[in-house]
C-alpha cells in the first residue's frame, strides 16, 4: 500500500508541471494606453533628417539594424522626407520621425532579449503590400505577426509582441516593398500576467498530502491489529 501512496503522490506532483507552462505568445495590434505605459520606446526624435543610422539605443537596449550593419535613413512625417502616417488608435501619432528602409527586408538585432517588443510600419511606394515580423531568440521562432495588409498612405501599422514568459533577442521583417518604421518599443517584463490556469495553492497540495498520509496510518493500523491478532495464543 505505502509504494501505490507513493506512485499517486508521484502522478499528483508530476501532474502539476503543465499546469505552468507558458501560455502562447499574444499578438498587440494596437498601441494602447496599457502597451504605452508598459514598455519604453527608444526615443529617436533627436536624429538627425537625412543621415543614415546603423543603430538605435537607449541606456538599457541597442538595436541593430541588418546582419552587415544595414543603415536606415532618417525621416519625418509630414514634412522631412516621409508624407503620411495613420493616426490613432492604429498608431501613436501621425507625425513620427521614422527610419526608412529602401529595401523589402530587415532584420533587427536586440542587444539582449526582451519580453515584448513592438514597432510600427508603413509601406513606401503600394497599398495593399504585406509584411511579416517573425521574432526568433537564437534560432528558435517565438512567434509570428503578419502578414498584415499596409497602404502608404496613413496606413502605418503596429507590428508589437509579447512573449508571455519567452523572449526573443531578433526580429526579421520581411514583406514587398520599401517601408519605414517607428516608434520602437521594448519590455523586459510583460504587460499583464497571462490567462493561464494557476498551480494548484500549497493547501491544497498538504491536503493531497495529508490524505494519502492517513491512509498509509490506517493501513499500518490495520495491519498491526491483524498481526497481533494471529499472534494472540488460544
Amino acid at each position: 500500500m505505502r509504494c501505490i501512496a507513493t506512485a499517486v503522490l508521484g502522478l499528483l506532483i508530476n501532474g502539476l508541471a503543465p499546469l505552468s507552462a507558458h501560455a502562447a505568445p499574444i499578438i498587440i495590434s494596437q498601441p494602447s494606453a496599457a502597451y504605452q505605459s508598459s514598455t519604453t520606446k527608444i526615443d529617436i526624435s533627436g536624429l538627425t533628417l537625412n543621415t543614415n543610422v546603423t543603430s538605435v539605443s537607449d541606456a538599457a537596449l541597442t538595436v541593430t539594424f541588418g546582419t552587415t550593419a544595414s543603415s536606415l535613413n532618417v525621416r519625418q512625417v509630414p514634412v522631412g522626407g516621409w508624407g503620411s502616417w495613420s493616426s490613432p488608435p492604429y498608431s501613436e501619432s501621425a507625425t513620427p520621425r521614422v527610419l526608412f528602409k529602401n529595401a523589402d527586408s530587415l532584420t533587427l538585432n536586440l542587444s539582449q532579449a526582451v519580453e515584448i517588443f513592438g514597432f510600427e510600419l508603413e509601406s513606401d511606394f503600394l497599398n495593399n503590400a504585406e509584411f511579416t515580423a517573425k521574432y526568433f531568440l537564437g534560432t528558435n521562432l517565438i512567434g509570428t505577426v503578419g502578414p498584415l495588409t499596409i497602404d502608404k498612405e496613413g496606413g502605418a501599422r503596429l507590428f508589437a509582441l509579447n512573449g508571455v514568459g519567452e523572449t526573443f533577442d531578433r526580429i526579421v521583417i520581411k514583406g514587398n516593398d520599401a517601408f519605414a518604421i517607428a516608434q520602437i518599443r521594448y519590455a523586459f517584463d510583460q504587460i499583464d500576467p497571462p490567462s493561464v490556469v494557476p498551480e494548484p495553492p500549497s493547501a491544497v497540495l498538504w491536503s493531497l498530502l495529508g490524505i494519502i498520509g492517513a491512509v498509509i496510518t490506517v493501513v499500518q493500523s490495520r495491519r498491526t491489529a491483524h498481526s497481533q491478532l494471529c499472534t494472540t495464543p488460544a
